[in-house]
């Protein structure tokens, strides 16, 4: 751990450098408090700081109430040395960011009692920030786990559904064009039953990485049920929904699943619309997806359906 020292005094530097640097500590000397700041501010700063209160350019207790008003950076402890004794001048040095005191001349037995203090609080401090970032980064992970599908990392039901809702109603606010598609995969369960549902998984997961890919970044894509996917396309109208949809079908009937060293392909039925005068609610459009997603399997699937 790097340990400054800051003092204008050769004699108090020499002898601070030569008890701290035994007790392990690489340590690093400034003349003046300009020097002290600088060494402060540095990419890989002293983590505790011995200051003289007296100092050229910047006395150590503006430097104590300069690190204790930054935001950034890590955590410093500050060890203020001064001949003041009066409860005046330390009640001020406390108040203004100083960690302690070491009153001169220097005691060896106290400097090294003192930074020992400074070493577990730095420490200390250290392993908090640790655990926090390491909450964050779970809260961070918890919350993505619960907007998104396990298997295939797209929107799960519950979170696609709320994104849909939000994106109904700028619709409605902006009198825009919004159109929905729904996707089945033909067959999925004999996939399951023919070749596995390790091979179902990855049926599912390159369907969806697919989709994805031809997608737009402003459309909202998610899994809503088993086999079944849907998409909301802000500001597309039905017939250019349409052709989107029947573009991805042909697309998804080109991929090859590789299983056991068998190929399997998968083709996909699609039901879309629109929205139109009436429509309350996203379940409103989405009840007549489905219902041309029904017609489009009832007319012998690897169909794309609009109503």
């Amino acid at each position: 751990m790097k340990i400054l020292i800051a003092d204008d005094r050769n004699t108090t530097r020499f002898i601070l450098n030569q008890n701290l640097t035994k007790m392990g500590y690489d340590v690093v000397e400034a003349p003046d408090g300009e020097a002290a700041w600088k060494a402060l501010n540095s990419d890989d700063p002293p983590r505790i700081a011995v200051i003289d209160w007296m100092m050229p350019k910047i006395d150590g207790v503006e430097i104590c109430r300069r690190l204790s008003a930054k935001t950034t950076g890590p955590f410093i402890y500050t060890i203020l040395l001064t001949s003041k004794t009066e409860r005046e001048d330390l009640v001020y040095a406390l108040n203004n960011g100083a960690h302690n005191f070491q009153s001169k001349p220097i005691s060896p037995e106290e400097i090294r009692a003192h930074i020992n203090v400074g070493k577990r609080l730095v420490e200390s401090d250290d392993k908090l920030k640790e655990y926090a970032e390491g909450l964050k980064t779970y809260a961070v992970e918890m919350e993505r786990l619960a907007t998104v599908d396990s298997l295939t990392g797209v929107f799960n039901r519950r979170h696609f559904l709320e994104l849909a809702s939000k994106e109904l109603s700028r619709t409605y606010r902006y009198k825009r064009a919004l159109s929905v598609i729904l996707i089945d995969i033909d067959f999925f369960k004999k996939i399951n039953d023919t070749y596995g549902h390790a091979a179902g998984d990855q049926t599912l997961k390159m369907m969806a990485d697919a989709c994805i890919d031809a997608l737009r970044d402003s459309d909202i894509f998610g899994r809503i049920g088993g086999e079944e996917f849907a998409a909301v396309l802000p500001e597309i109208a039905a017939e250019d929904a349409f052709t989107v949809a029947e573009r991805l079908r042909k697309t998804l009937s080109l991929i090859e699943i590789v299983s056991d060293e068998k190929i399997i392909r998968m083709t996909v039925s699609m039901g879309v619309t629109a929205i139109q005068a009436g429509d309350r609610n996203i379940e409103m459009i989405f009840k007549r997806a489905d219902e041309a997603l029904y017609k489009a399997k009832n007319q012998g699937r690897n169909k794309v359906v609009l109503i």
